[in-house]
């Protein structure tokens, strides 16, 4: 049996009830890591045999990952092929690691449609290291997932196979719009976000040019209005001037690519019940507000689904837009 301290504080973590949060995800990795050959190919057999015993137990996978060898291979075959949920896809994970001619794809891409969302999150992030052509279709399709925490990461995976990190950045470029609308509720807005990214994504396949993509951070002809919004939405207090209005004044003075960033912020926030945010995007108006100000109406009590219904005529209004 191993002797090294690594060893000691892998089997603390092997042996550890689940209840321990210290382990709750994985054993401990970093004392894997730190293992010398011969304590290796103990834990490896330890993890196998944990395998067998309680094939549930998806914190083996990413264990063997680090310390598999040939004689894993076929029983995570098994796993990928057979199992459910998030450890389906962390037995795909450490087979890419292990064995050069499985190909992790199929199974990542049919986990995106998996009911565990665990699952569904850990497929997208582990599809941002594959190529972009096999990758890209089905996290596009992905991004309208109804749990946001998934679609957060689909949209950090698709940046990713897209070349597109380095844009992410732009506090007022497309690709904030985009994320922030997809943390929202609210069915219209993140499939509207999902629509742009679409459309982003359409212009860069098979081999666009990011230039043409407009996702540069732009220059604001009044970024002091913009601060104006953001400080009036951030202010809490009866005190603290803003608590019946947004700086709805303030609004009136964006410009295109302000208002934009405007926009993504009370759309992504509109669930959580502010009216503020309601007539504020009553002020922005548009087709996008009215969807959202309607949706938000559909699933609130009163008082507040007065208050948003009042805000929504005040759109209608402004938009042109007539309830269909």
């Amino acid at each position: 049996m191993g002797s090294s301290h690594a060893w000691t504080l892998f089997v603390e973590s092997l042996n550890a009830p689940h209840t321990d949060r210290r382990y709750a995800d994985d054993f401990n990795l970093a004392s894997l890591k730190a293992l010398p050959p011969h304590e290796r190919l103990e834990a490896e057999i330890a993890l196998l045999e944990r395998l067998t015993a309680s094939p549930e137990d998806d914190r083996v996978f990413s264990a063997l990952e680090i310390v598999g060898s040939a004689a894993s291979v076929k029983p995570l075959r098994a796993a990928a092929a057979r199992g459910r949920g998030r450890g389906r896809v962390r037995a795909a994970i450490a087979l890419r690691a292990l064995d050069p001619e499985y190909d992790a794809i199929p199974v990542l891409v049919e986990s995106l449609h998996d009911g565990n969302s665990g699952a569904r999150n850990a497929a997208a992030l582990a599809l941002a290291s594959a190529p972009a052509q096999a990758a890209a279709p089905a996290l596009l399709e992905a991004l309208t997932d109804p749990y946001f925490a998934t679609r957060v990461c689909v949209f950090g995976a698709l940046c990713t196979v897209l070349g597109l990190d380095a844009y992410r950045g732009h506090e007022h470029g497309v690709l904030k719009s985009i994320g922030m609308r997809l943390l929202s509720d609210l069915p219209s807005v993140f499939t509207d976000a999902a629509g742009d990214m679409r459309a982003v994504a359409g212009a860069l396949l098979p081999e666009g040019d990011v230039s043409i993509c407009g996702l540069e951070e732009p220059t604001m002809a009044a970024p002091e209005a913009v601060e104006r919004v953001m400080t009036s939405l951030r202010a809490t207090g009866a005190d603290s001037g803003w608590k019946r209005d947004l700086d709805l004044e303030a609004i009136d003075m964006l410009d295109a690519p302000g208002r934009r960033y405007v926009e993504a912020v009370l759309l992504a926030e509109l669930h959580g019940g502010d009216v503020r945010l309601a007539r504020a995007l009553a002020k922005v108006g548009g087709l996008a507000a009215t969807r959202a100000l309607r949706e938000a109406i559909a699933a609130s009590k009163e008082p507040l689904k007065s208050e948003l219904a009042a805000a929504l005529r005040e759109c209608e209004r402004a938009t042109g837009a007539t309830r269909g």
